[in-house]
């Protein structure tokens, strides 16, 4: 009987430390551009622009991964489940340090409609094709925040400059809104979508003033919460 439950254990702790640790490093978007797929810029994503979502991955294992191998990735937008996507690893993911990673893309042909003001995008490995998944889970998920804005229009001029609720208006050195109930961020995006000023944790309830007296001439969309406001200076 001694012998028995030696054996046991023996199988068990082999069990443990042969299952196989696999991880998420971090969150990559590729999206839809005239000159072919390429990663977005600034971590802003234009609405009705198709995008790739991808992940770099990462054996932390001591098992190598084939070619011929699959692996499947839940996602999460703003903690909210989005599905789950298998894809085949296309490489050898050994165990060695230099050749432990592979950029994978895992859901294709997603579409944002409309804005999200903060879309944090999280992707975690759930399923491997050769089972025994297990090991550490500090570095299973990785995630990364996006901002969806509406993709501006060529040639705006400033009769369409467009006023949307909370914002006042603004002159050549300031933004003008009245802010809710909520604290949120102020951003403001050029129309190659890089954030060029922001304001953190702005206060609420209160009429709010944002200097903008150090952007050159053109036309910008400020995004605060849900809302949004093209103006030129």
């Amino acid at each position: 009987m001694k012998k028995i439950c030696l054996l046991t254990l023996g199988v068990i702790f082999a069990m443990n430390i042969s299952a196989q640790d696999l991880g998420v490093e971090s969150i990559m978007v590729k999206s839809k551009v005239d000159t072919g797929w390429a990663a977005v810029t600034n971590d802003t994503i234009f609405t009705n622009d198709t995008v790739y979502l991808g992940v770099l991955f990462k054996n932390h294992g001591s098992r190598f991964i084939d070619i011929t191998d699959s692996i499947a990735f839940a996602v999460s937008i703003n903690g909210t489940p989005a599905g789950t996507y298998g894809v085949v690893v296309g490489k050898n993911v050994t165990p060695l340090a230099g050749d432990n990673t592979a950029e994978l893309i895992i859901k294709k042909d997603q579409l944002f409609p409309t804005p999200v003001a903060g879309a944090e995008i999280c992707a975690w490995p759930v399923f491997w094709s050769k089972g025994n998944m297990g090991g550490s889970t500090a570095n299973d998920t990785a995630c990364s925040t996006y901002e969806v804005i509406v993709r501006p229009e060529d040639n705006v001029s400033i009769e369409n400059v467009q006023k949307i609720s909370s914002f006042i208006g603004f002159s050549s050195t300031e933004l003008t809104f009245t802010t809710g109930k909520t604290v949120s961020d102020l951003k403001i995006f050029d129309l190659t979508g890089k954030v060029v000023s922001t304001s953190f944790e702005v206060p609420s309830n209160t009429i709010y003033s944002h200097d903008i007296s150090e952007l050159q001439s053109g036309v910008y969309i400020a995004t605060f919460g849900t809302e949004y406001y093209k103006f030129s200076k």
